[in-house]
């Protein structure tokens, strides 16, 4: 860890442990042009975020609260940017989010209420796709950017999930012990500790044994996830890079018998070159091919496929497998879109005092009984309800990015993602 990185990772952990920061390397300029095109480090802009809202004066909080509804709001079409699914850089983000849900926990207000909200939505993406990816010996084959040049073994992202779900801290704790990771020394153990809490709190959905196909909020991704589990172990992966930074860990395949990693052992330690990576089921097995690091393949586990999930829900599927014969048909839609379907919503300020239109011109009530037609799981009518007799009584009450970001909790078929889609644009343009 090296440059600003290492001061504003203590930084986050001193404002959450209730003490100032140990020094002002937090009022550099933000990042955040850079977290969103992609070009540059969303890690260290999401920490500044997190140090300034907690310990800026009334200003530069009122700043680190417009930026957060900004961050959260791209977050929804591409969540966690060009650093998805990182195995070095993931568990930042999740503790500077969390530090964002605590602060709004302590504080009133509608910024207060808009940001819990929002932070919310984001840690039950969170702790849904770590649930989705947990091997049945507790280890979490999360694969995504930024991950390569790291042996991808048990550490902090066991831990703090361990943590959130009141589970076997101690073993992995031991685990990290025994990989000499200095576990109790490092910022996140301090972090993690203070927001403990926060993130029980943020997990309970799932901890209380809560569907993550259900509960995932439908956001956008910047490459599609495929997560497949079958009788004899699974397997999850992306097909392409899209950082330039750090190389990815594409795939990962469990079995009883092993735990393996494409590239294997996590890869070359290659830095500030684009990797260009095709990882895909093929034969039966998950090939990887890189231009950089060659070709290398796993075999796929074999038995009946008991799930198969990709995200973002209802906008990508896997492609048949041949070679697998117990393997059933796949989902009937045709093709990976390199794009996610989830739409842009623009940061939202607070209800304006008038009536608010939408860029159609529709009105509230309009989109609130648009909303009652949505098909959506039966567990799930009573907050469709809500949320449509709160979209009616706009502007009043909640803030349409809230309201937004809760409607894009719902669980909806495939036949009706794009008046879904339109839906959440629409509420969002309400602010």
């Amino acid at each position: 860890m090296a440059g600003d990185e290492q001061f504003l990772s203590w930084d986050l952990a001193d404002v959450v442990a209730g003490k100032p920061p140990r020094d002002s390397v937090w009022l550099g300029p933000d990042g955040l042009g850079a977290l969103q095109s992609g070009l540059g480090s969303i890690n260290m802009p999401l920490l500044r975020l997190g140090v300034k809202l907690r310990a800026g004066t009334a200003a530069e909080q009122a700043e680190a609260i417009a930026a957060w509804k900004g961050v959260f709001a791209f977050f929804q079409t591409q969540w966690m940017g060009s650093e998805l699914g990182s195995r070095i850089y993931g568990v930042w983000h999740m503790l500077a989010v969390a530090s964002v849900l605590g602060w709004a926990q302590k504080n009133s207000g509608p910024d207060a209420a808009d940001l819990g909200a929002l932070a919310q939505g984001w840690l039950l993406h969170w702790w849904c796709l770590l649930k989705l990816v947990e091997a049945p010996d507790g280890r979490l084959l999360l694969v995504g950017m930024r991950s390569g040049g790291h042996e991808p073994d048990a550490g902090f992202l066991e831990w703090t999930w361990a943590l959130a779900m009141d589970g076997p801290v101690d073993h992995w704790e031991a685990v990290a012990k025994t990989q000499k990771l200095g576990l109790r020394q490092n910022w996140i153990y301090s972090a993690a500790l203070s927001l403990k809490e926060v993130l029980q709190s943020s997990a309970a959905p799932i901890r209380n044994g809560g569907d993550p196909v259900a509960l995932i909020p439908h956001y956008g991704l910047i490459e599609p996830y495929n997560i497949r589990k079958t009788e004899g172990g699974m397997a999850v992966w992306i097909e392409h890079n899209k950082n330039a930074n750090t190389t990815p860990v594409a795939g990962s395949v469990w079995t009883p018998a092993s735990l393996d990693w494409l590239p294997k052992n996590g890869g070359n330690r290659i830095r500030q070159k684009f990797e260009t990576v095709d990882c895909r089921p093929e034969g039966g097995k998950l090939v990887y091919d890189s231009d950089l690091q060659g070709h290398q393949e796993i075999a796929l586990p074999g038995g009946k496929v008991l799930a198969q999930i990709p995200l973002p829900l209802g906008s990508a599927s896997m492609p048949d497998t041949p070679g697998m014969p117990d393997t059933p048909a796949m989902p009937d839609t045709p093709g990976t879109p390199k794009t996610p379907t989830t739409p842009i919503v623009s940061p939202v300020e607070t209800g304006p005092s008038t009536p608010p239109q939408t860029p159609t011109g529709r009105s509230p009530q309009a989109i609130a009984a648009d909303l009652l037609t949505l098909g959506v799981p039966k567990k799930q009518v009573p907050l469709r309800q809500s949320l449509a007799d709160e979209v009616a009584k706009l502007p009043a009450g909640r803030s349409p990015a809230t309201i937004a970001a809760d409607l894009g909790t719902l669980g909806i078929s495939q036949g009706q993602l794009d008046l879904w889609h339109r839906l959440q644009q629409e509420v969002a343009g309400l602010g």
